[in-house]
């Protein structure tokens, strides 16, 4: 989609463009970066005036799609520009994210279902969990390819 390559062209720099009740960033990912832009989110939302359950569900659910793409989209490799929109508006904030890493297995989210934790100590996972907390903490959750980018969208209803 066209979209996502103009926003990396016109945000070449990196810097946060913020105004009103819009965040966006346009970064290259890796651990450190991933956590820069989670406080630069807080503080916008906190700006906003959201309470601090809210903007602790959206900085988690943020964290942990972030985090996934950075390891399983991009498979570690950092440097790799990825697009943060947040808007918020009286009824919702709605969490854009775009990447040009590798699309999900299938093109569509897993189920998000929790792996089997009635295990032996030493044979619980550690990884699965994610996508479980993220649906646990949205109103609602997209993901669709197009233009050879990943569009994810998360919503949390406001009140």
């Amino acid at each position: 989609m066209r979209l996502g390559v103009a926003i990396l062209d016109e945000a070449a720099t990196g810097q946060p463009v913020m105004g009103g009740h819009r965040f966006l960033r346009v970064f290259s990912i890796g651990h450190l970066t991933i956590r820069d832009v989670l406080a630069e989110m807080r503080g916008h939302l906190e700006h906003a005036v959201l309470d601090d359950n809210l903007t602790s569900r959206v900085e988690l659910t943020l964290a942990e799609l972030l985090t996934n793409i950075l390891e399983h989209a991009f498979e570690g490799a950092r440097g790799s520009k990825v697009i943060v929109d947040v808007d918020t508006s009286n009824e919702r904030v709605k969490v854009v994210i775009c990447d040009h890493g590798k699309p999900m297995p299938g093109g569509v989210l897993p189920a998000g279902l929790l792996p089997d934790i009635d295990v032996a100590r030493a044979d619980i996972p550690e990884h699965g969990f994610g996508l479980h907390i993220i649906r646990a903490l949205t109103d609602r959750l997209d993901y669709h390819r197009m233009g050879g980018q990943n569009w994810t969208t998360v919503e949390f209803d406001i009140g």
